[in-house]
């Protein structure tokens, strides 16, 4: 069940929480030249543009042979997400140091869903003369918006560096690994499935699923 999604724009209030000039000065029998800067960040991306979930399946039927096809496009629509970064530098010279981060976001989605779509065509002996037939089941079902969220944990550590100028100008570079994590969940997905009870009547039982999306 792909869902396409498109790049979201950032707006980032900074918190900064480097050392002050007088913290900065090196205890006895330290370099000097080491300083430690750590930070926080506070972030709300505004929302993207939306995706597609697409369910797909065959309905199961308990009795003889059967064909069935069930069908629903769910639309995700983002809203704002926010979330937050928190990481520190340690600068082993004045260019050169390592740094370590952890981040996490969290976007709530909903959207407005088209039908959801049953098809079911199966063989039944139904009385008074019990002789096989075929029957056709099609229903089409208005279903409710869809819920659900979409979580992103990253954690990583590398090295960093920077430059500054005697004009004011200034560049920092990091590279490092990283753990990134995503999760969410979605509500609610339909799932049918179909038993013939006494007499061969047809009953359709109707479901709405939770589905876990990751993590990945």
């Amino acid at each position: 069940m792909p869902a396409s999604r498109c790049p979201s724009a950032s707006l980032l209030l900074v918190v900064s929480l480097l050392a002050t000039r007088a913290a900065a000065q090196p205890s006895p029998g330290s370099s000097p030249e080491r300083t430690f800067q750590p930070w926080v960040v506070f972030s709300a991306n505004a929302p993207a543009s939306g995706g597609l979930l697409t369910s797909t399946y065959s309905p199961p039927f308990d009795t003889g042979a059967f064909q069935s096809t069930a069908s629903q496009t769910l639309t995700l629509d983002p809203a704002t997400a926010r979330g937050f970064e928190a990481g520190a530098d340690y600068f082993v010279t004045p260019g050169v140091g390592v740094r370590a981060l952890v981040s996490y976001s969290r976007a709530a989605f909903s959207g407005e869903n088209g039908p959801y779509a049953v098809t079911l065509l199966y063989t039944s002996m139904q009385p008074p003369d019990f002789v096989p037939r075929q029957f056709l089941y099609q229903r089409e079902t208005p279903w409710p918006a869809t819920e659900g969220a979409f979580r992103q944990l990253n954690i990583s550590v590398g090295g960093v560096g920077r430059w500054h100028s005697t004009r004011g100008f200034g560049a920092t570079a990091y590279a490092g690994l990283g753990y990134l994590r995503m999760s969410g969940e979605t509500q609610s997905i339909a799932y049918t499935s179909f038993h013939l009870g006494g007499h061969s009547v047809l009953f359709p039982e109707e479901y709405r699923l939770s589905a876990s999306l990751g993590p990945s």
